[in-house]
């Protein structure tokens, strides 16, 4: 995507770090250590990391996204699922990478309001409604669902902005590192609800049903917003603006 930007000849010249790994890596007590600005996928309150939209806009091939430019055409509005035709359940799809993820799936794996679509590497599938695909869980699954989960992996969520495209109502787990991305300051609250502990997710589940018509109102307030922050202009020009502000200050 900088490469793009690029070579239509609007990015001023100068030199960056770019960190191609999950975790911001310039500290606070630590900024005189890098010569360079250092422009990374996400940040922390303990870190200062200028914070760039993610390869996940050119493509993410292993989640079944060849393009992004597809998948957002898609995604728009025009082709997603019925919420009145979405199965009732909070889905989640990935692997048990860490503690948080494992407990999850241990506390959850019986409770019928939820679905979980586990991949190559995680441990204990001993459930009937638990599938064992290889490799990464279908992307395209996700919009036949009324509510998503985003578990923390070991770095930020790469899912979270592409599942508040889809229509259905995102419940994001807290990440322990509290790692965030670019546009989630600018997210309004309503579009999304933030779980800390497991006991919270027990309690969303409740709620599920009594308040389907809010959680339905705001999931479509989370993806109009959604259509415009990630429109791949949108994020072209948030691309540019960071670029810019980290090379001319």
């Amino acid at each position: 995507m900088i490469y793009k930007l690029d070579q239509h000849g609007v990015l001023p010249d100068g030199t960056l770090i770019l960190n191609t790994s999950d975790l911001p890596i310039v500290r606070v007590n630590e900024a005189d250590v890098f010569e360079y600005p250092v422009l990374s996928y996400s940040t922390s309150p303990e870190y200062i990391d200028r914070v760039l939209p993610d390869f996940i806009f050119d493509g993410w091939p292993e989640a079944g996204l060849a393009s992004y430019q597809i998948l957002y055409d898609r995604l728009k509005g025009l082709n997603t699922t019925n919420w009145d035709e979405r199965l009732p359940y909070l889905y989640w799809s990935g692997s048990a990478t860490n503690s948080i993820r494992q407990a999850c799936i241990d506390q959850f794996r019986t409770d019928p309001r939820v679905s979980f679509h586990l991949i190559q590497g995680s441990k204990n599938l001993t459930k009937e409604n638990i599938a064992t695909p290889i490799g990464y869980a279908p992307f395209q699954a996700v919009d036949h669902f009324k509510y998503l989960l985003d578990l923390p992996g070991n770095g930020y969520s790469g899912r979270a902005k592409l599942l508040l495209l889809t229509g259905g109502f995102l419940v994001r787990f807290t990440h322990q590192l509290r790692l965030t991305e670019y546009w989630e300051d600018d997210c309004p609250e309503s579009a999304y609800e933030v779980i800390e502990q497991l006991d919270h997710l027990e309690k969303f589940l409740d709620r599920m049903s009594e308040d389907e018509a809010a959680f339905r109102e705001r999931a479509d307030w989370g993806q109009l917003w959604a259509r415009y922050m990630f429109h791949p202009k949108t994020v072209a020009l948030a691309m540019f603006k960071v670029i810019e502000k980290a090379l001319l200050s």
